[in-house]
């Protein structure tokens, strides 16, 4: 919020992320922009008492604009964008559990579509099937399938891909 160079980094960051992962959809991958610093940008709330901000903080004039954020968003498919604070911990609960929440949905809808096509029900978030089938595996989260019936068919290793953030 703070420091434009870094929204302005976003649609490389973006784009360098798709690429490594390669989600096998990715306009459908559920990112979320947050716009980090929120205790110290002025006119976020954070920052001055005003505002309900700590009075004691350091307060920088907010670099990148709400509406200018959406907008991008809302260029990227409605990606959601949370103002966060690292250091308050501001909407960084909301952040996560919207990430995680569209993680779900793809993963269901995915498995929905496997099963109508005659796949198996292995891989996915919730697991089934051996280790190369799916499931979780360590601290990764498997957003593909592979393996024994997983979501992307039989034979090959799972595609691991964690929900990816970014921060403006």
């Amino acid at each position: 919020m703070t420091d434009s160079r870094s929204f302005e980094a976003l649609e490389s960051w973006r784009d360098e992320f798709l690429a490594q992962a390669a989600p096998r959809d990715p306009s459908r991958f559920p990112f979320v922009v947050l716009g980090n610093k929120a205790d110290e940008a002025a006119g976020a709330g954070g920052g001055d008492a005003a505002a309900g901000g700590d009075a004691g903080g350091v307060s920088r004039p907010r670099a990148v604009t709400e509406r200018r954020a959406r907008q991008w968003c809302e260029s990227k498919g409605s990606l959601p964008h949370y103002d966060t604070s690292a250091k308050t911990g501001l909407n960084v609960d909301l952040a996560f559990a919207a990430v995680a929440a569209a993680a779900l949905r793809n993963d269901d809808e995915e498995e929905r579509a496997a099963l109508a096509a005659g796949g198996g029900a292995g891989g996915g978030l919730y697991g089934g099937g051996d280790a190369a089938g799916g499931g979780f595996g360590g601290d990764t989260l498997d957003l593909g399938g592979g393996g024994n019936g997983g979501l992307g068919g039989g034979g090959g290793p799972p595609r691991r891909a964690a929900p990816a953030s970014a921060c403006c």
